[in-house]
């Protein structure tokens, strides 16, 4: 499972779309989003069991050097993103709206956050519009491996405040560790 899922971040990075952030889900609780406005950069979503999220964040330099950032988000919330999105659509088109469609618009998106956290926790692979939407501001970043020269990695851990209190270097063998490490959702590399 974990080289096809290595395999698909592999063809997500050379199939961005052209103008915003193209998420799929690709495994079980798994979701991974590219966009062509950033190059280079990936991102793939991990839901927890206790309904956290691990993000991981992939920054391709070049064949020499590989980033990767992780934060941690509490809780996820889709439904407003998408209530949000659909009343922006309606007032591209008219000023304003009445009761009844902003009810049947916060059903809507009711049913539609059921139906892509159901989906995200079975695998099934479905696209997922503006996924990246739904995490608000409140992260942590605890943690960054850097890859250079496929031999050498280098960890860092954060406190609260984005400050670096530990870090450590590995002389490996030449692999793609950073693609590895963003193919699971442990964070399994100590500082």
């Amino acid at each position: 499972m974990k080289k096809i899922l290595l395999l698909a971040i592999l063809v997500l990075s050379c199939l961005a779309r052209a103008g915003d952030e193209w998420c799929r889900v690709f495994s079980k609780n798994c979701v991974i989003c590219t966009s062509e406005e950033t190059p280079g950069q990936m991102k793939a979503y991990w839901l927890k069991k206790d309904g956290s999220w691990v993000m991981k964040l992939h920054f391709f330099g070049d064949e020499n050097s590989q980033s990767v950032y992780v934060r941690s988000y509490r809780r996820y919330d889709y439904y407003e993103t998408c209530v949000n999105l659909e009343i922006f659509g309606i007032l591209q088109d008219r000023p304003d709206y009445t009761d009844s469609e902003y009810g049947a618009v916060k059903k809507k998106c009711r049913a539609l956050c059921d139906s892509v956290l159901s989906d995200i926790r079975s695998g099934n692979k479905i696209d997922i519009p503006n996924f990246g939407m739904g995490f608000g501001p409140d992260y942590e970043e605890p943690f960054s491996m850097h890859c250079i020269f496929s031999s050498y990695v280098e960890t860092r851990e954060y406190n609260r405040k984005g400050v670096v209190t530990r870090k450590k270097g590995y002389e490996m063998m030449p692999g793609d560790h950073c693609r590895r490490f963003i193919a699971n959702d442990r964070t399994y590399w100590k500082p």
